[in-house]
């Protein structure tokens, strides 16, 4: 025991699964997790973690969102938004991919590297700004 544990008097428990079991059997033949608590000696938490596992008649709670009728009636215009905006990153992913396999035919057609050979120029306006 830690010096830690001897001072606050915890111990930390650990439970078999055969033990998770048998409280989750109780609870689903009639203990509430409330006494099953106190019982045991088990926090609710650990409670409702092994009946997500353990349980066949628990379900677990379901999440219901509440919103403004604003909101549930903007919903549908900012998905048609989400998918127009989906479908121009498409065609632009597409556009891409074309521009880059013209640029690669291009430069087997004239035998150069079109990519090196533009990269190493220096724009018209960088040009300029050096000259002034």
């Amino acid at each position: 025991m830690s010096k830690k544990q001897a001072k606050s008097g915890k111990i930390r428990r650990s439970f078999t699964e055969a033990v998770k079991k048998a409280i989750v059997k109780d609870i689903d033949t009639g203990l509430s997790k409330s006494e099953a608590s106190r019982k045991y000696k088990v926090s609710k938490t650990s409670i409702y973690n092994w009946l997500n596992i353990y349980s066949t008649k628990f379900e677990k709670s379901k999440m219901v969102k509440i919103q403004t009728v604003e909101e549930s009636e903007s919903y549908p215009e900012m998905h048609a938004k989400i998918d127009e905006l989906y479908s121009l990153l498409g065609r632009i992913q597409t556009e891409n991919l074309y521009l880059h396999k013209l640029v690669d035919y291009a430069s087997q057609e004239l035998n150069i590297d079109i990519k090196k050979s533009f990269a190493n120029q220096s724009s018209v306006f960088s040009k300029s700004k050096k000259s002034k």
